[in-house]
């Protein structure tokens, strides 16, 4: 889930107002990639090149990753612009619901998370005919305490058949007129809301919710693993964003990573078995990314990826793994690239037992800059279009890949991924790359945020949606 507060103290503010131009500690490229444009912060700029094969860093990909990726428009032309949204899909259609739909917030009174901006309509896309249909959850018959939990931005939600589990986010209160972060579980029958948005009907009667405070988190993440489903890592907020001093919100990180189980039984909803790790230090994240890997020893795992805001303001890089025994491991390696809430494509190549997770854009510690082929540092964290394959080996070293192709602009964070169907999955949603012979959708990139530049510049909530296509190398090739 997505909370993208990109101010983290109260030096942030100075930072807006006089941009640190970063500095180019640059990683000589292995390949010169053709590219229109340069940043200028890395123009003129050599600094302390240093060959990447030396540095462990990461690699330009001349071949080494099994397969490439191609990234092309989809003809959606009235797909909303949307950001931070739920999705799930049922029999083909997807279905989005919360989430804003302008872009990165803003940083004064009035101009961070604007209500009007909410997004309060349930959207279903038919992505194989380009139909898209919406309904205003002010049609149903909910209470507007539970509107208002579904229409806010950056929940956690976890899709088991066609029950969509949500929890959490953060939004406007409708009673008080004040910002919150909900405490909400609700479960929604995903076949039965998407009926009512394209034929009609009542969407009371496909919703129902609870609370708990155990469950009060944003910019979190949910899965499900080894029969117990996740709530990992996030945040509560409580209050209107401002860079007053003092702050007038509360804001506490969660530090945990809680297992549970989810009891709905239709009479019942709500959890139980409630157990809960707590780390301050390698746990204390929001806006990340998680997925599902296969490890060395072929077990099914979660992996989380970087993660925001560390206590000299800069982003996670060390990667989480969660074991299906419950166990969780921080890892040494240091991630270069996407360490921001952006899609994930998590492939296992059998024929190596290496695993491969994708990255499309988001925002970043590091840019590549393929018309000078060096890695750029930007403490800014901006945004980026670079696309990135980070392989572990069955070994479990980590390297990172610049893949040869870029994102069409300054685009996935906070962008939702659909998986296609009829791809040869593992049942946890791990691509099987031996069973993918020919050039392959395997899936969608929607809506996020879109930069005009780096940093700092306008960005806009984008309704854009990206075919993305799986090309395997030949064994050897």
């Amino acid at each position: 889930m997505r909370f993208p507060l990109r101010v983290r103290e109260s030096t942030a503010s100075r930072r807006l107002r006089s941009r640190v131009r970063p500095a180019l500690e640059g990683l000589e490229g292995r390949t010169l990639l053709s590219a229109t444009t340069v940043d200028p912060a890395a123009r003129g700029h050599a600094g302390a090149a240093v060959p990447l094969a030396a540095t462990g860093g990461p690699v330009v990909d001349t071949g080494q990753v099994p397969f490439q990726v191609q990234v092309t428009a989809a003809n959606i032309p009235n797909a909303p612009a949307l950001q931070s949204a739920v999705e799930a899909q049922w029999n083909g259609k997807w279905l989005f619901l919360g989430g804003r739909t302008n872009g990165l917030h803003g940083f004064g009174p009035g101009q961070d998370f604007p209500p009007e901006y909410q997004n309060t309509a349930i959207v279903v896309i038919d992505p194989r005919n380009g139909r898209v249909w919406s309904r205003p959850w002010s049609d149903s018959r909910l209470s507007q305490a539970a509107i208002d939990a579904l229409t806010s931005t950056n929940q956690e939600s976890l899709q088991q058949g066609k029950k969509l589990y949500v929890v959490g986010g953060y939004g406007v209160n409708s009673a008080t007129g004040v910002s919150t972060t909900f405490d909400t579980l609700t479960a929604i029958n995903l076949p039965g809301l998407m009926r009512t948005v394209i034929h009609g009907g009542n969407i009371a009667a496909q919703v129902r919710q609870t609370q708990d405070p155990r469950l009060q988190v944003t910019g979190g993440q949910m899965a499900a693993l080894g029969g117990r489903d996740y709530l990992v890592m996030g945040q509560s907020f409580l209050g209107d964003y401002s860079t007053a001093t003092p702050p007038p919100y509360i804001q506490n990180y969660t530090d945990t990573i809680a297992s549970f189980r989810i009891v709905d039984n239709r009479r019942t909803l709500g959890i139980a078995n409630y157990r809960a790790a707590t780390d301050a230090t390698n746990f204390h994240r929001r806006d990340f990314m998680m997925s599902p890997v296969i490890l060395p020893n072929g077990q099914a795992a979660l992996e989380a990826y970087g993660g925001v805001f560390t206590p000299n303001n800069s982003v996670y890089r060390q990667p989480i793994t969660i074991r299906r025994n419950g166990s969780i491991a921080v890892s040494s390696y240091q991630q270069y690239f996407s360490q921001y809430t952006s899609p994930q494509i998590p492939i296992y190549d059998a024929r190596t037992r290496s695993m491969h997770t994708i990255f499309l854009g988001g925002i970043s510690l590091y840019n590549y800059f393929p018309a000078i082929g060096k890695i750029v540092e930007d403490p800014q964290i901006p945004f980026i279009n670079t696309i990135t394959d980070l392989m572990q080996s069955p070994s479990g070293t980590n390297q990172e890949y610049v893949m040869p192709v870029q994102l069409p602009g300054l685009m996935g964070a906070e962008a939702q991924y659909m998986p296609a169907a009829r791809v040869p999955q593992f049942a946890s949603g791990v691509i099987k790359l031996k069973g993918i012979r020919r050039p392959t959708t395997i899936g969608y990139m929607y809506g996020g945020i879109l930069a005009q530049q780096a940093n700092f510049g306008n960005t806009t909530a984008t309704g854009a949606v990206l075919k993305v296509t799986l090309v395997p190398r030949p064994v050897g090739g």
